[in-house]
């Protein structure tokens, strides 16, 4: 009886030993994974700091050289009020003497541009570009045209193309503000209907 007693419990010492083991290595299998997947976020983190830095100093050099596009996807009208819409058809654009101003929203009804919205050209002047203490590019402009009299206002937010365009028009109160991302103008792809 003594001898199985004995048995039992030297088989019970080596499972809970092989259990402590098991353990163990899970364990530090665990750890393992949760490093791996810590320095793949941080690679993934300098990437993208690489790639924003690029992208920067891309829109600074286009901004400077008066041919950038701000592709939209938000729009935001008078009050606050707000609408997604489409990159590749909502857009400021400028390139050297002319800017273009288009909205366009998906609707049944063609516009005035013949895809749902309004495209106004102009030509640009008064331009100035100044940078902040935080360091955002601002660009202002009055562009005048057929279709379109207003002051523009063109912000570019420092470490991205991140940018924000207000356009503000002199004879009434309808002003509209643009967020997406600025890009030179040789670089991106954009839809633009019949002007006014």
């Amino acid at each position: 009886m003594k001898r199985l007693y004995l048995i039992v419990l030297m088989m019970a010492a080596v499972t809970a030993s092989q259990a402590q083991i098991t353990a163990e290595r899970l364990e530090q299998a665990r750890k393992e994974a949760l490093q791996a997947t810590e320095n793949k976020k941080e690679k993934e983190k300098q990437l993208q700091n690489v790639m924003d830095s690029v992208l920067y100093h891309n829109a600074v050099v286009s901004l400077f050289d008066s041919t950038f596009v701000i592709k939209a996807d938000q729009v935001m009208f008078r009050r606050g009020v707000t609408a997604y819409v489409d990159q590749t058809t909502n857009f400021i654009s400028m390139n050297k003497n002319k800017a273009t101003v288009q909205i366009a929203f998906n609707t049944i009804f063609a516009g005035p541009n013949g895809i749902g919205g309004v495209t106004v050209e102009g030509i640009p002047s008064n331009v100035s570009i100044k940078e902040d203490k935080k360091g955002a590019m601002t660009m202002t402009m009055s562009v005048m045209g057929v279709g379109i009299s207003a002051q523009v206002s063109v912000t570019l937010w420092p470490g991205s193309n991140k940018a924000m365009a207000t356009v503000v028009p002199n004879f009434n109160s309808r002003t509209i503000t643009l967020y997406g991302n600025l890009y030179p103008i040789s670089q991106t792809h954009i839809f633009q209907g019949t002007t006014l």
